[in-house]
């Protein structure tokens, strides 16, 4: 099993969990799960002993970060979640925030990957799968187009149709 150590400041409370919290000392060795291992290997506060074992391997092979086709669908899938009347899932720009993604997945996403996966080719699998597919409005800022004029011979047409002689 891992341990942490805290190398500064000289205590901290850890929250772990929605209600539980670690108290570290400094220069004291605490044992932690695995999962709170690896989280706290990336804290410049803590030092972690025990990560380059095989189970710490196989761990991490497990939850490991997803890649190439697999990422972009896991990151649709966290956009599927966000809350569109939640202005904290959404940037400047209408589009998903990265750390709400980050907050669904458990790992951080570039902007470039986001972008990618918004640009995949999810649009082509629901075209296949369905002949209408619904898409997703992102931009939901942007005010909705203005319908089309009809050209001069549609309204002529429109006026030969309705009876109105002229």
């Amino acid at each position: 099993m891992p341990e942490a150590e805290l190398v500064g400041p000289n205590r901290l409370n850890k929250r772990i969990g929605e209600d539980s919290y670690l108290m570290f000392e400094r220069g004291k060795r605490q044992p932690v799960d695995m999962g709170l291992a690896f989280k706290l290997a990336e804290d410049p506060r803590f030092k972690v002993y025990g990560l380059h074992t095989r189970e710490a391997v196989e761990y991490a092979e497990h939850n490991s970060r997803p890649t190439g086709a697999d990422l972009k669908e896991a990151i649709l899938e966290a956009i599927d979640q966000l809350d569109p009347d939640n202005d904290d899932h959404f940037d400047r720009q209408s589009r998903p925030a990265l750390g709400a993604l980050a907050e669904i997945l458990g790992y951080h996403v570039s902007k470039e990957e986001r972008d990618a996966a918004m640009n995949g080719t999810r649009a082509n699998k629901l075209e296949a799968a369905d002949p209408k597919p619904v898409k997703r409005n992102l931009n939901l800022n942007k005010a909705p187009a203005a319908p089309k004029a009809p050209t001069e011979a549609e309204a002529w047409e429109a006026v030969r149709q309705s009876g109105v002689t002229v």
